[in-house]
């Protein structure tokens, strides 16, 4: 019998476990078998300046409107502005199928992987007595 190493000895959770249950919306499924928990998050973000040249967002949209969606990214030594394209969730079996298709994303958009912790490394916890 393989011995679990947990990281919350109440519900005998890994630390995966604890962030997957913690880290994403508590409806969010896996984009593609649409049945498991995600543990990884991903998000595609297309440059502000792209985005209304190729006709995703109207030219004449207000500001106030713009401010809402946009994230300023730090490129450099510049600001850049940024929308968010798409947000997508896998769970372990289809992580590296979800990992194939963003690379194949256009290469002016960001595409930004959350996967938490690493579960090789080792996590320590100490309780309060």
């Amino acid at each position: 019998m393989r011995r679990l190493k947990t990281f919350d000895p109440i519900k005998r959770r890994t630390v995966q476990q604890y962030h997957s249950d913690h880290a994403f919306p508590p409806d969010a499924k896996c984009g593609g078998c649409k049945q498991r928990r995600p543990i990884a998050r991903a998000l595609l973000l297309a440059p502000l300046d792209e985005a209304v040249k190729r006709g995703m967002i109207a030219v004449n949209t207000p500001p106030a409107m713009l401010a809402t969606i946009t994230v300023k990214i730090k490129d450099g030594s510049t600001d850049k502005s940024f929308i968010r394209v798409s947000t997508a969730y896998a769970c372990e079996t289809c992580l590296p199928t979800m990992e194939r298709t963003l690379a194949k994303a256009p290469s002016w958009c960001i595409a930004e992987i959350h996967r938490g912790p690493n579960p090789t490394n080792a996590v320590s916890v100490a309780l309060k007595s």
